[in-house]
């Protein structure tokens, strides 16, 4: 347990990277899909999703306008169905696909209305290409960096996120990581990030309602860190939609996840 009060209902939880638009990319393929999405979010205590599809090679046809009228669509239809959620725009930049990128379409792939870009490096990068890849793109800061701890660059120079950190980037890890569902090197780094006080947000890179459930505060609880939900899934991506620099972490040493979790986990991610 960290110094964090613990609060023992969470039900304004903030997801500022998941992948709720049916059709965009690899998340839901249909609006029920979407709206299963939408309520097993619900059910686990978030209230705004931040609709984050991918914006890369693997889908070069998404623009912001493709995202904000997905949003507007899907808004609608969870206000049909009943589900009580607050759903905005952004977007998953991948930055080796920003060359093919109008600089006029930027501003609309950022999270909600303010300033910051969920920007994804390459899994592959190396240490050298993620530090110089982000140093050539000052237009996308401030950033905020979706899942570093899945990127090799990350795994290979433990200092690199306190370099980036130190630049005025944000890091955003994703909930699941902590438990183990994308293996032990990814969550030894996760662990490494909290140990050095440099996590900002968690969130949950859902993208649907089973496989890659909408989850964020089991996975927290789950390794010990409980007292940490308020701060990363609610007041930290609260600050950074309103364009305020939120606090990271305190530095902590999580405990390893229980044995129960990872299981459950990994059968949920088949």
């Amino acid at each position: 347990m960290v110094g964090l009060a613990l609060r023992p209902e969470i039900d304004r939880m903030i997801d500022l990277h998941c992948h709720p638009l049916p059709g965009l990319d690899d998340g839901p393929a249909s609006t029920q899909q979407a709206l299963a999405m939408l309520r097993r979010a619900h059910d686990a205590g978030i209230r705004t999703m931040v609709a984050t599809p991918h914006v890369s090679a693997g889908y070069p046809r998404n623009r912001a306008s493709d995202v904000h009228s997905g949003v507007v669509a899907l808004q609608a239809e969870a206000v049909a169905a009943g589900i009580d959620m607050r759903i905005q725009a952004g977007a998953e930049l991948e930055l080796t696909h920003r060359e093919v990128l109008r600089d006029h379409e930027l501003p609309g792939l950022r999270l909600g209305e303010g300033p910051y870009t969920l920007v994804e490096l390459p899994f592959t990068a190396t240490a050298h290409f993620a530090e110089m890849l982000l140093g050539m793109h000052h237009d996308v800061q401030p950033a905020l960096l979706a899942h570093p701890e899945r990127c090799r660059a990350f795994h290979e120079d433990p200092d690199l996120l306190g370099r980036l950190v130190g630049q005025g980037m944000l890091a955003q890890v994703t909930a699941t990581s902590i438990a183990g569902s994308y293996g032990s090197t990814v969550q030894r780094c996760v662990w490494t990030m909290f140990e050095q006080g440099l996590v900002h947000v968690i969130a949950s890179d859902s993208h649907d309602a089973i496989a890659r459930p909408p989850l964020m505060r089991e996975p927290l609880e789950a390794a010990g860190l409980g007292g940490m939900v308020a701060l990363l899934c609610e007041r930290n991506p609260e600050a950074i939609l309103a364009g305020e620099r939120p606090t990271p972490a305190p530095p902590v040493t999580p405990p390893r996840p229980s044995r129960r979790w990872r299981l459950r986990s990994a059968l949920s991610r088949r």
